[in-house]
Protein backbone atom coordinates (compact mmCIF):
# COMPACT_ATOMS: atom_id res chain seq x y z
CA UNK A 1 0.00 0.00 0.00
CA UNK A 2 1.59 3.18 -0.71
CA UNK A 3 2.04 5.26 2.12
CA UNK A 4 0.96 8.45 0.11
CA UNK A 5 -2.26 7.15 -0.18
CA UNK A 6 -2.48 6.11 3.42
CA UNK A 7 -1.61 9.52 4.70
CA UNK A 8 -4.16 10.97 2.53
CA UNK A 9 -6.67 9.01 3.42
CA UNK A 10 -6.21 9.67 7.47
CA UNK A 11 -6.66 13.18 6.89
CA UNK A 12 -9.75 13.12 4.59
CA UNK A 13 -12.01 10.51 6.92
CA UNK A 14 -13.90 12.05 9.74
CA UNK A 15 -16.35 9.29 11.02
CA UNK A 16 -16.10 7.25 14.12
CA UNK A 17 -17.35 3.26 13.93
CA UNK A 18 -16.05 0.14 15.00
CA UNK A 19 -14.74 1.44 17.91
CA UNK A 20 -11.72 3.10 15.91
CA UNK A 21 -12.05 6.66 15.31
CA UNK A 22 -10.55 8.65 12.34
CA UNK A 23 -8.81 10.85 15.09
CA UNK A 24 -6.85 7.75 16.73
CA UNK A 25 -5.59 7.67 13.19
CA UNK A 26 -4.46 10.87 12.66
CA UNK A 27 -3.81 11.87 16.11
CA UNK A 28 0.04 11.47 15.94
CA UNK A 29 0.91 10.94 12.50
CA UNK A 30 4.54 9.86 12.80
CA UNK A 31 2.97 7.36 15.43
CA UNK A 32 0.07 6.65 13.31
CA UNK A 33 2.24 5.65 10.66
CA UNK A 34 4.54 3.88 12.67
CA UNK A 35 2.04 1.46 14.86
CA UNK A 36 -0.82 1.55 12.49
CA UNK A 37 0.54 1.19 9.17
CA UNK A 38 2.22 -1.96 8.55
CA UNK A 39 -1.25 -3.72 10.68
CA UNK A 40 -3.29 -2.00 8.04
CA UNK A 41 -0.63 -2.26 5.14
CA UNK A 42 -1.67 -6.55 5.90
CA UNK A 43 -5.02 -6.24 5.98
CA UNK A 44 -5.41 -4.39 2.80
CA UNK A 45 -2.91 -6.51 0.94
CA UNK A 46 -4.11 -9.94 2.01
CA UNK A 47 -7.78 -8.66 0.87
CA UNK A 48 -6.13 -7.95 -2.24
CA UNK A 49 -4.65 -11.11 -2.62
CA UNK A 50 -7.62 -13.30 -1.09
CA UNK A 51 -9.81 -11.13 -2.98
CA UNK A 52 -12.79 -10.69 -0.19
CA UNK A 53 -12.69 -7.91 3.03
CA UNK A 54 -13.61 -8.58 6.35
CA UNK A 55 -17.46 -8.56 7.02
CA UNK A 56 -17.03 -5.54 9.07
CA UNK A 57 -15.87 -3.61 5.97
CA UNK A 58 -18.93 -4.14 4.08
CA UNK A 59 -21.25 -3.26 6.95
CA UNK A 60 -23.01 -0.20 7.84
CA UNK A 61 -24.83 1.71 10.22
CA UNK A 62 -27.26 3.65 8.63
CA UNK A 63 -28.33 7.21 9.89
CA UNK A 64 -31.46 9.49 8.36
CA UNK A 65 -31.09 13.57 7.45
CA UNK A 66 -33.68 15.30 6.73
CA UNK A 67 -34.28 16.94 3.51
CA UNK A 68 -36.63 19.40 2.62
CA UNK A 69 -40.41 19.43 2.86
CA UNK A 70 -42.56 17.37 5.46
CA UNK A 71 -40.56 15.37 8.44
CA UNK A 72 -43.30 12.89 9.23
CA UNK A 73 -42.58 11.28 5.82
CA UNK A 74 -39.90 8.77 5.34
CA UNK A 75 -39.53 9.71 1.79
CA UNK A 76 -37.96 13.15 2.86
CA UNK A 77 -35.08 11.79 4.44
CA UNK A 78 -32.28 10.83 3.15
CA UNK A 79 -29.77 7.12 4.52
CA UNK A 80 -25.78 8.13 5.38
CA UNK A 81 -24.06 4.82 5.77
CA UNK A 82 -21.57 5.50 8.82
CA UNK A 83 -19.00 2.38 7.97
CA UNK A 84 -15.40 1.15 9.47
CA UNK A 85 -12.56 3.86 9.07
CA UNK A 86 -10.45 0.83 7.95
CA UNK A 87 -12.82 -0.26 4.87
CA UNK A 88 -12.80 3.87 4.16
CA UNK A 89 -9.05 3.35 3.87
CA UNK A 90 -9.34 0.72 1.52
CA UNK A 91 -12.35 1.85 -0.72
CA UNK A 92 -9.91 5.53 -0.85
CA UNK A 93 -6.93 3.88 -1.80
CA UNK A 94 -9.19 2.27 -4.98
CA UNK A 95 -10.58 5.18 -6.06
CA UNK A 96 -7.22 6.77 -5.91
CA UNK A 97 -5.86 4.26 -8.43
CA UNK A 98 -8.94 3.62 -10.34
CA UNK A 99 -10.18 7.15 -10.85
CA UNK A 100 -7.20 8.56 -12.93
CA UNK A 101 -6.93 5.51 -15.18
CA UNK A 102 -10.97 5.66 -16.48
CA UNK A 103 -12.92 8.57 -15.64
CA UNK A 104 -10.55 11.33 -17.70
CA UNK A 105 -10.42 8.77 -21.10
CA UNK A 106 -14.59 7.65 -20.82
CA UNK A 107 -16.42 10.83 -19.71
CA UNK A 108 -17.60 13.14 -21.74
CA UNK A 109 -17.99 17.12 -21.40
CA UNK A 110 -21.60 16.71 -20.56
CA UNK A 111 -20.61 15.19 -17.46
CA UNK A 112 -19.24 17.30 -14.92
CA UNK A 113 -20.24 15.50 -11.08
CA UNK A 114 -17.33 14.03 -9.45
CA UNK A 115 -14.30 15.01 -11.48
CA UNK A 116 -11.40 17.21 -10.65
CA UNK A 117 -11.46 20.83 -11.96
CA UNK A 118 -15.34 20.60 -12.74
CA UNK A 119 -17.43 22.18 -10.15
CA UNK A 120 -21.03 23.17 -10.35
CA UNK A 121 -20.61 26.76 -11.60
CA UNK A 122 -19.50 24.88 -14.67
CA UNK A 123 -23.35 23.59 -15.16
CA UNK A 124 -24.59 27.06 -13.64
CA UNK A 125 -22.65 28.70 -16.75
CA UNK A 126 -24.07 26.40 -19.59
CA UNK A 127 -27.34 26.01 -17.95
CA UNK A 128 -27.93 29.57 -18.06
CA UNK A 129 -26.58 30.14 -21.69
CA UNK A 130 -28.96 27.49 -22.75
CA UNK A 131 -31.95 28.47 -20.83
CA UNK A 132 -31.42 32.18 -22.57
CA UNK A 133 -31.18 30.84 -25.76
CA UNK A 134 -34.40 28.25 -24.83
CA UNK A 135 -36.48 31.40 -23.56
CA UNK A 136 -35.40 33.13 -27.34
CA UNK A 137 -36.07 30.51 -29.40
CA UNK A 138 -38.96 28.97 -27.83
CA UNK A 139 -37.20 26.02 -26.87
CA UNK A 140 -37.93 23.21 -23.57
CA UNK A 141 -36.01 22.36 -20.82
CA UNK A 142 -36.57 19.79 -18.68
CA UNK A 143 -34.57 19.04 -15.28
CA UNK A 144 -34.88 15.43 -14.01
CA UNK A 145 -35.07 14.06 -11.01
CA UNK A 146 -34.08 10.09 -10.04
CA UNK A 147 -36.27 8.50 -7.09
CA UNK A 148 -33.23 6.88 -4.79
CA UNK A 149 -30.91 6.48 -7.03
CA UNK A 150 -28.27 5.52 -4.25
CA UNK A 151 -30.68 2.84 -3.03
CA UNK A 152 -32.32 1.70 -5.90
CA UNK A 153 -29.52 1.01 -8.76
CA UNK A 154 -29.17 -2.70 -9.81
CA UNK A 155 -25.92 -3.59 -8.26
CA UNK A 156 -25.24 -6.08 -11.31
CA UNK A 157 -25.71 -3.62 -13.84
CA UNK A 158 -23.20 -1.19 -12.23
CA UNK A 159 -20.47 -3.86 -12.11
CA UNK A 160 -20.91 -3.87 -15.95
CA UNK A 161 -20.84 -0.46 -16.73
CA UNK A 162 -17.16 -0.43 -14.70
CA UNK A 163 -16.06 -3.14 -16.83
CA UNK A 164 -17.05 -1.52 -20.05
CA UNK A 165 -15.84 1.78 -19.04
CA UNK A 166 -12.28 0.18 -18.16
CA UNK A 167 -12.39 -0.67 -14.75
CA UNK A 168 -9.61 -3.47 -14.07
CA UNK A 169 -11.40 -7.26 -13.24
CA UNK A 170 -9.13 -6.80 -9.80
CA UNK A 171 -10.82 -3.73 -9.03
CA UNK A 172 -13.94 -4.23 -10.01
CA UNK A 173 -14.16 -7.55 -7.82
CA UNK A 174 -12.56 -5.79 -5.54
CA UNK A 175 -15.80 -3.29 -5.36
CA UNK A 176 -17.86 -6.25 -5.67
CA UNK A 177 -16.79 -7.43 -2.11
CA UNK A 178 -17.22 -4.60 -0.57
CA UNK A 179 -21.43 -4.68 -0.79
CA UNK A 180 -21.50 -8.62 -1.81
CA UNK A 181 -22.80 -10.02 1.98
CA UNK A 182 -23.60 -6.39 3.42
CA UNK A 183 -25.64 -6.18 6.53
CA UNK A 184 -26.94 -3.09 8.11
CA UNK A 185 -28.72 -1.78 11.21
CA UNK A 186 -30.87 1.90 11.62
CA UNK A 187 -29.39 3.78 13.94
CA UNK A 188 -32.67 6.56 15.12
CA UNK A 189 -32.82 8.48 18.89
CA UNK A 190 -29.54 5.95 20.29
CA UNK A 191 -31.73 3.26 19.22
CA UNK A 192 -30.44 0.74 17.01
CA UNK A 193 -32.53 -1.49 14.85
CA UNK A 194 -31.58 -5.20 14.46
CA UNK A 195 -29.27 -6.15 11.47
CA UNK A 196 -30.45 -7.01 7.92
CA UNK A 197 -29.59 -7.97 4.73
CA UNK A 198 -28.64 -5.21 1.74
CA UNK A 199 -28.50 -6.58 -1.67
CA UNK A 200 -28.84 -3.45 -3.77
CA UNK A 201 -28.14 -0.03 -4.47
CA UNK A 202 -25.10 1.32 -2.71
CA UNK A 203 -23.62 2.87 0.27
CA UNK A 204 -24.06 6.61 0.68
CA UNK A 205 -21.11 7.33 2.62
CA UNK A 206 -18.46 5.58 0.77
CA UNK A 207 -16.32 7.57 -1.89
CA UNK A 208 -16.35 5.05 -4.45
CA UNK A 209 -20.31 4.87 -5.48
CA UNK A 210 -20.35 8.49 -6.11
CA UNK A 211 -17.90 7.77 -8.86
CA UNK A 212 -19.12 4.57 -10.23
CA UNK A 213 -22.33 6.26 -10.56
CA UNK A 214 -21.48 8.99 -12.63
CA UNK A 215 -21.36 6.33 -14.85
CA UNK A 216 -24.73 5.82 -15.06
CA UNK A 217 -26.25 8.63 -16.57
CA UNK A 218 -23.80 8.39 -19.15
CA UNK A 219 -24.09 4.84 -20.01
CA UNK A 220 -27.97 5.47 -19.28
CA UNK A 221 -28.11 8.52 -22.52
CA UNK A 222 -25.80 6.67 -24.47
CA UNK A 223 -28.72 3.41 -24.21
CA UNK A 224 -31.46 5.91 -24.88
CA UNK A 225 -29.94 8.42 -27.59
CA UNK A 226 -28.14 5.73 -29.60
CA UNK A 227 -30.56 6.30 -32.52
CA UNK A 228 -31.71 9.63 -32.02
CA UNK A 229 -30.43 13.19 -33.84
CA UNK A 230 -32.70 15.19 -31.28
CA UNK A 231 -31.72 17.79 -29.73
CA UNK A 232 -29.94 21.14 -30.10
CA UNK A 233 -27.04 21.50 -32.31
CA UNK A 234 -24.73 24.06 -31.53
CA UNK A 235 -22.34 25.63 -34.17
CA UNK A 236 -18.68 26.89 -33.28
CA UNK A 237 -15.81 27.75 -35.03
CA UNK A 238 -12.68 28.25 -32.36
CA UNK A 239 -10.07 30.73 -34.95
CA UNK A 240 -13.24 33.01 -35.60
CA UNK A 241 -13.56 36.42 -33.87
CA UNK A 242 -15.94 36.22 -31.33
CA UNK A 243 -18.32 38.94 -32.20
CA UNK A 244 -18.29 38.61 -36.51
CA UNK A 245 -21.31 36.44 -36.61
CA UNK A 246 -20.20 36.15 -40.56
CA UNK A 247 -17.65 34.42 -39.67
CA UNK A 248 -20.64 31.43 -38.56
CA UNK A 249 -22.26 31.62 -41.90
CA UNK A 250 -18.95 30.30 -43.62
CA UNK A 251 -20.06 26.45 -43.96
CA UNK A 252 -16.09 25.78 -43.85
CA UNK A 253 -13.90 25.58 -40.64
CA UNK A 254 -16.86 25.17 -38.50
CA UNK A 255 -17.91 22.50 -35.65
CA UNK A 256 -21.67 21.12 -34.89
CA UNK A 257 -22.07 20.15 -31.46
CA UNK A 258 -25.37 18.36 -30.26
CA UNK A 259 -26.52 19.24 -27.00
CA UNK A 260 -29.27 17.03 -25.18
CA UNK A 261 -28.20 16.72 -21.32
CA UNK A 262 -26.19 17.99 -18.89
CA UNK A 263 -25.26 15.58 -16.45
CA UNK A 264 -24.14 16.04 -13.00
CA UNK A 265 -23.55 13.22 -11.20
CA UNK A 266 -27.34 11.36 -10.91
CA UNK A 267 -28.85 14.91 -11.86
CA UNK A 268 -29.99 15.55 -15.31
CA UNK A 269 -31.33 18.43 -17.68
CA UNK A 270 -32.32 17.91 -21.09
CA UNK A 271 -33.22 19.91 -23.85
CA UNK A 272 -34.66 20.05 -27.06
CA UNK A 273 -36.13 21.83 -30.32
CA UNK A 274 -39.34 21.25 -29.55
CA UNK A 275 -42.14 19.92 -27.51
CA UNK A 276 -42.77 16.77 -29.48
CA UNK A 277 -38.97 16.51 -29.59
CA UNK A 278 -38.60 16.33 -25.90
CA UNK A 279 -41.37 14.27 -25.38
CA UNK A 280 -39.33 11.82 -27.61
CA UNK A 281 -36.14 12.21 -25.25
CA UNK A 282 -38.16 12.36 -22.20
CA UNK A 283 -39.71 8.63 -23.00
CA UNK A 284 -36.20 7.33 -24.10
CA UNK A 285 -34.57 8.94 -21.27
CA UNK A 286 -37.32 7.24 -19.13
CA UNK A 287 -37.31 3.66 -20.84
CA UNK A 288 -33.11 3.17 -20.79
CA UNK A 289 -33.08 4.74 -16.74
CA UNK A 290 -35.92 1.35 -15.71
CA UNK A 291 -33.38 -1.04 -17.26
CA UNK A 292 -30.39 0.33 -14.37
CA UNK A 293 -33.47 -0.12 -12.19
CA UNK A 294 -34.00 4.01 -11.70
CA UNK A 295 -36.98 5.65 -12.29
CA UNK A 296 -37.77 9.23 -12.85
CA UNK A 297 -39.30 11.01 -9.92
CA UNK A 298 -42.55 12.48 -11.23
CA UNK A 299 -43.19 14.87 -8.18
CA UNK A 300 -39.13 16.73 -8.78
CA UNK A 301 -39.28 16.48 -12.75
CA UNK A 302 -40.12 19.27 -13.70
CA UNK A 303 -40.18 21.68 -16.88
CA UNK A 304 -39.41 25.36 -17.36
CA UNK A 305 -41.68 27.01 -18.67
CA UNK A 306 -40.74 30.68 -19.90
CA UNK A 307 -43.79 32.50 -21.39
CA UNK A 308 -42.73 35.26 -24.49
CA UNK A 309 -44.71 36.97 -27.29
CA UNK A 310 -44.88 33.19 -29.17
CA UNK A 311 -45.51 30.63 -26.51
CA UNK A 312 -48.06 31.81 -24.22
CA UNK A 313 -49.38 27.89 -23.00
CA UNK A 314 -47.22 25.32 -20.98
CA UNK A 315 -45.83 22.22 -22.47
CA UNK A 316 -47.24 19.21 -21.86
CA UNK A 317 -44.03 16.51 -21.44
CA UNK A 318 -45.56 13.59 -19.68
CA UNK A 319 -43.65 10.25 -18.05
CA UNK A 320 -45.33 7.11 -17.72
CA UNK A 321 -48.61 8.58 -18.75
CA UNK A 322 -47.89 11.24 -15.57
CA UNK A 323 -48.18 14.45 -16.97
CA UNK A 324 -44.69 17.05 -15.60
CA UNK A 325 -45.07 20.10 -13.54
CA UNK A 326 -44.28 22.97 -15.32
CA UNK A 327 -42.45 26.11 -13.45
CA UNK A 328 -41.42 29.46 -14.06
CA UNK A 329 -38.23 29.13 -12.28
CA UNK A 330 -36.12 26.24 -11.01
CA UNK A 331 -33.28 26.09 -8.13
CA UNK A 332 -30.10 24.48 -10.27
CA UNK A 333 -27.10 23.90 -7.75
CA UNK A 334 -28.42 26.53 -5.17
CA UNK A 335 -28.61 29.00 -8.59
CA UNK A 336 -32.54 30.17 -9.53
CA UNK A 337 -33.26 29.84 -13.25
Amino acid sequence: MCGVHYAHCLCVLGVRVHCVSAHAYKQDKLLTLRLLYDHCSRLITNAWEVGSVPQAWKDASIVTIDKKGDRTDCRNYRGISLLSIAGKIFARILLNRISTHITPEVVPETQCGFRGNWTTVDMIFCLRQLQEKCNEQDRPLVFVDFNKAFDTVGRTRLWQLLRKYGCPEKFTTMIEALHTGMMANVSVGGEVSESFGVTNGVKQGCVLPPHALLHLPISNADEAFRDMGDGIYIQSRQNADLFNVAHFRVKTKTTRILMRELLFADDSALVAHSAEEMQKIVNAFSDASKKFGLKINIKKTEVLYQPNSTRTREEDIMVDGNKLNSVLEFTYFGSTI
